[in-house]
This record gives C-alpha cells, structure tokens and sequence, in this order.
C-alpha cells in the first residue's frame, strides 16, 4: 500500500516556545545563591554593611556588660584593696581618739555603758565597748576596714540595728573593730554609714574575752542633752 503523504507533504509540528525567565520569579533558594556569590566575590557594599552591623551591636551592648560588671567588681575586690594598703595616716587618725564606756552588773547578763559630748560620740564608745568585753583591742592592729550603713525607725531602733549590724561582723567572719568612725550620722532620717577599722579574731595573737550573744532591747536606754549623752544597752552573753 502506497503512503498516502508524500514526503514534500510531511509537515513538521511547530517546537514548543521556550518559557523566557523573568528575574522577578527567581526562587529563594536561587536568589541565597546570588547573595552568597557576592559575600563569598567580596562584594563591597555587603562587607560595610556587616561592619555597620557589627559597631552598631558593640557600642549598644559593651557600656551594658561594663556597668552591669563593674559594680560586682568593685564589690569583691574593695575590702582585699583596702586591707592591703591601710596607711599610717589611718593609725595617726585614731592614735589620739578615745572611748568613754565602762561595764554595769546585771543579774545574768551585762549592761555596755557609753558616754560622750553628742550622740556621735556615744555611738561609736558602746559599739567599742561591745568588741572590748569580747577581745582585749589592746592586741588588735588596724589591719582591715569594713563599712556598714543602717537605719531604723526612730533613735532606739537606729541604735540597735547599728551595734547588731557590727555584731554581725564579729558573728559572721570574726572581724574585731578596734576603732569606730561614724561619717554620716542623720538624725531626721534615723540614717549612719560608718566604717570599723580592726583585724580578724586570731586565738594565737588576741587575748579572747567574753562572747556576747546578742544585743539586745530590753533596757535599752539614751540619755541626751546639749552638754552630754548617756547611752544603755544591755547584752546577753
């Protein structure tokens, strides 16, 4: 059987018309590529926008890190510095600063009895009288310094939680306060900051007396005028 198209009737179907590529249809996975290749090229532009970045991330970050920091800092090393370098002008302060206070019988216990020209004064005597009955300070040098601040609410209270605040410094790392130093003494805040210069109870160097356990407010009692002050605080030992 003869074929019915001769082959100069063959006629060939038209090809497909190939889909142009537009840009804006890149994939994602094509478009990283072509950012990659320009990082990975050294493309300019990119560089300075990641050191802009980079600057940018330190000066909002570096001056948090160094303020939440530095305060830690200083709070761990402060007391090891000053230990370290107590001068002699520290032994010159207090050469000539004396306390008045003396020891009263009690039934059980003991009364610290302070005296002075101000309150100041008779603060810082019955906080001396209180490390005195427990260490001989005659064997204590001023090796160490520790700084206390405490308030109450009223002149009582304010007392109390000063020589418990002091106390607390014997109790907790045996630290002897040969001298008393208020610096910031207010009385409508009931407010002090005071520093304790002193050493760390040693059995081998200080002559030990009597531990006193507690302070206490039972027969607390201040005695101020404008000549003089008398203050009474009685311990349990």
């Amino acid at each position: 059987m003869s074929n019915p198209f001769s082959k100069k009737e063959i006629i060939s179907l038209p090809q497909r018309n190939r889909r142009k590529v537009n840009k804006s249809y890149i994939s994602e996975d094509e478009n990283e590529e072509e950012e990659n290749k320009h990082i990975f090229n050294g493309d300019n532009n990119t560089s300075d926008h990641m050191d802009d970045h980079i600057n940018d991330y330190v000066d909002d970050h570096i001056n948090d890190y160094v303020d939440d920091h530095i305060n830690d800092y200083v709070d761990e090393h402060i007391n090891d510095y000053v230990d370290d370098h107590i001068s002699k002008d520290i032994y010159n302060k207090f050469s000539n600063k004396t306390y008045e206070y003396k020891y009263l019988d009690h039934t059980a216990d003991i009364i610290l009895h302070s005296s002075g020209k101000n309150l100041r004064e008779c603060f810082e005597s019955i906080c001396i009288c209180m490390f005195d009955y427990m260490c001989n300070l005659n064997s204590v040098e001023l090796k160490k310094r520790r700084k206390i601040t405490v308030s109450g609410a009223n002149i009582e209270d304010l007392l109390f939680n000063f020589l418990t605040e002091f106390h607390f410094l014997y109790g907790s790392e045996y630290f002897i306060c040969k001298h008393i130093e208020i610096v910031y003494f207010n009385m409508n805040l009931f407010l002090i900051e005071a520093y304790g210069y002193g050493d760390i109870f040693n059995i081998s160097i200080h002559e030990s007396g009597t531990e006193i356990k507690a302070v206490t407010k039972h027969e607390l009692k201040i005695i101020s005028n404008k000549d003089a002050c008398e203050i009474f605080v009685l311990v349990d030992i």
